[in-house]
């Protein structure tokens, strides 16, 4: 799959190691290929606020292969500055201890995205793809969110994190499980080339030196 003005910041200080990015977007692209999802253009964008900082890390972001949607959700601009303008509001919100809710979620005038909170931080992602199908959205946040959740299982708030994530989005479409335990498959066997990378970066001997928990 093309995929053009791709963006990484994985840099210090770190929230997620370019091993890890790299899962992420591998997981994405074959979560799309093979769950019938169309791409032809449109904008995916993941960024991650650490607890009590601001602005935001933005650490993904790639249009697919036609560019950016013009006219996302009617709003009269591209799908890259759609997920932008989503994502800088959400960055903008504190969001309290008692409002830390991991969801598929959107403001007013704003389509859906994705809020996932671990124990020191949370991630925010953005895919805008085409006309903006609500269930296209949920499938691959929800490949996103089981994705983190394997990634970093000592992560007990990002474990429960991904656990609510799926109870809501499975009232709605029973179908969605289908994602959680096709991901589960993808790490297990690791035959993409990227989760096999990064399960050789995770099991290298000096892992103790590395961060053990995202925004850690």
């Amino acid at each position: 799959m093309k995929l053009t003005n791709q963006k990484f910041d994985v840099e210090s200080p770190m929230i997620l190691y370019k091993a890890e990015a790299n899962a992420i977007v591998a997981v994405v692209l074959d979560v799309i290929d093979n769950f019938g999802i169309s791409a032809e253009s449109g904008t995916f964008m993941l960024w991650g606020i650490k607890n009590g900082e601001y602005p935001a890390r933005r650490l993904i972001s790639f249009d697919f292969g036609r560019g950016p949607t013009y006219n996302f959700y009617y709003s009269g601009l591209y799908s890259h500055a759609v997920a932008e303008d989503t994502l800088v509001l959400d960055a903008g919100n504190e969001h309290g201890c008692m409002s830390r809710h991991s969801a598929i979620s959107y403001y007013i005038d704003t389509p859906p995205f994705l809020r996932l909170w671990a124990e020191y931080g949370r991630f925010t992602c953005a895919f805008y793809v085409g006309s903006g199908h609500y269930d296209d959205m949920a499938c691959v946040y929800c490949a996103v969110v089981q994705a983190f959740a394997l990634m970093c299982e000592e992560d007990e708030v990002l474990q429960n994190s991904c656990d609510e994530i799926f109870y809501i989005e499975t009232r709605k479409y029973p179908g969605i499980y289908d994602v959680r335990s096709y991901v589960k498959e993808l790490f297990k066997k690791c035959e993409l080339p990227e989760l096999a990378a990064w399960k050789h970066w995770r099991e290298r001997s000096d892992r103790s030196s590395l961060k053990q928990l995202f925004f850690e």
